[in-house]
């Protein structure tokens, strides 16, 4: 097994069931603050925003390492169908472009992001490992609201189960 690009899989596929839980809210509850404490998180964060916010994160990254502007707006109060359509073709992009490096031993290999400012240069295993740690509440968050909005059905989304089912 290669690690890397199964905890890819693992989150390509959690961003994508949660999504379809999500079809099943209302906008009130896709709406609805959720309390929590962390640092660096946005003040009023909603099961909206942090579920938009997953997408666009790979979004982001597809285009970046393309040389192409993302736009940001695309994520203000996204509808979730508007999510699931882009993460449709964001998830599987990302996906392939993980395990293209991978396979091609290019984890230290660098790309410069020129739509930022300052124009900045990441490692694509750096890029990786961002996708997957930096917003890890995020899927914990989603998942924990989703549930306490009335969708039952989520099965469990722990790595060593998912894996285990994969194997």
């Amino acid at each position: 097994m290669d690690l890397i690009v199964r905890m890819v899989e693992h989150h390509v596929w959690l961003v994508g069931e949660m999504l379809d839980r999500a079809t099943k809210l209302t906008d009130e509850q896709l709406d609805k603050e959720i309390s929590i404490s962390v640092e660096d998180v946005d003040e009023s964060p909603t099961l909206r925003w942090l579920l938009s916010r997953l997408v666009g994160q790979m979004n982001m990254w597809n285009n970046v390492i393309h040389d192409k502007d993302y736009d940001f707006a695309l994520e203000e109060r996204e509808s979730v169908g508007s999510m699931k359509q882009r993460f449709a073709t964001v998830g599987p992009n990302f996906l392939n472009e993980v395990r293209q490096v991978v396979a091609d031993g290019r984890l230290d290999d660098t790309f410069v992001d020129a739509h930022c400012t300052p124009v900045e240069i990441f490692t694509y295993g750096g890029m990786i490992a961002h996708v997957l740690k930096y917003p890890a509440f995020g899927p914990t968050i989603v998942l924990g609201a989703v549930a306490r909005a009335g969708t039952t059905d989520v099965r469990s989304a722990a790595p060593r189960t998912w894996f285990a089912e994969a194997a």
